[in-house]
């Protein structure tokens, strides 16, 4: 079936604004394997990246951010030309073990519901990609102001993965290899050029955010030949046996079987307590900085 949408389509929506102002380099990593670098290149040019070859057998992803100098660190980034966010179907991915959508019906759902509309929805094989494109070209002066909405954004979205103004993104026109099978492309599903947002637009964001939610089916282990449990199995195990342990206990407890129950909640759960209130702390950090790249991007209207 025909694809309404190109890959040309896709890089002049991100890039045409940058490049009428600067110049400089899009950076893309060719890999077999995602655990390993493979090979990085520049591209000039949008413009060239649209009509490069890539084969099949590689994950091709590319740096969402131009690059001012052909190097990958983040200190090169100077400009942002749009947000963006990745959710995944299934475990075991980018998005982590808990953090994903178990149906297509599910993700388009969660897309539908988010209170600012993509300008473009990328379908990455197992899962989609956003693009929220901005009026402008922004200035990076303070890279943690954009993590910080990034993170914002991403986490409402199920993915609790750290998403840094450094991300890599497949490009559409590739392959998925990692998914054999005739839906493993990943393709343009939807873009409006015209669909840009200011900072207005970002303004309280956090508070019309729909809360992230886990999936209704457990995570499971992707490792099928290892035969070794995933870490939430072992978790919902060592859970079942203090709930086991109490329900022996009561109806009265003494004061040491007491202390030996809390020593071992205590012991599983302090690493959920450190994450839910490193994300009460990362909400005041958000709270404080996304005002600083709201008043950086034009506040005229979106599109809509």
């Amino acid at each position: 079936m025909a694809q309404k949408f190109n890959r040309m389509d896709f890089l002049e929506a991100l890039f045409d604004q940058y490049y009428e102002r600067r110049g400089n380099f899009i950076l893309v990593r060719i890999t077999q394997s995602l655990d390993k670098p493979g090979e990085i290149k520049y591209f000039p040019s949008y413009e060239k990246l649209a009509n490069a070859k890539f084969a099949d057998k590689n994950h091709v992803l590319f740096g969402v951010c131009p690059r001012e100098k052909m190097k990958p660190e983040k200190e090169h980034i100077r400009y942002v030309t749009a947000l963006w966010a990745g959710l995944d179907l299934g475990p075991g991915r980018f998005s982590g073990s808990q953090n994903y959508f178990s149906s297509t019906a599910e993700l388009t759902t969660a897309i539908l519901e988010f209170p600012l509309r993509p300008s473009i929805i990328v379908r990455s094989g197992q899962g989609a990609h956003l693009y929220w494109l901005l009026k402008d070209v922004m200035e990076l002066s303070k890279p943690e102001a954009l993590e910080g909405l990034l993170s914002l954004m991403n986490k409402s979205l199920r993915c609790g993965s750290p998403v840094g103004a450094d991300s890599l993104m497949r490009l559409p026109g590739t392959a998925n290899p990692g998914y054999p099978g005739p839906h493993n492309d990943c393709y343009v599903e939807f873009l409006d050029p015209d669909l840009r947002y200011g900072g207005n637009d970002f303004k309280n964001l956090e508070g019309r955010l729909p809360k992230p939610s886990l999936p209704l089916v457990p995570a499971t282990s992707t490792d099928n030949d290892s035969g070794s449990e995933s870490a939430d199995s072992s978790d919902e195990e060592e859970y079942a046996e203090i709930v086991e342990e109490i329900e022996d206990c009561l109806p009265g407890l003494t004061e040491s079987q007491l202390d030996t129950l809390a020593d071992k909640i205590v012991e599983r759960m302090s690493g959920t307590l450190i994450d839910a209130l490193a994300d009460r702390i990362a909400a005041k950090v958000v709270n404080q900085t996304v005002e600083q790249i709201v008043q950086a991007i034009p506040s005229s209207t979106s599109k809509r």
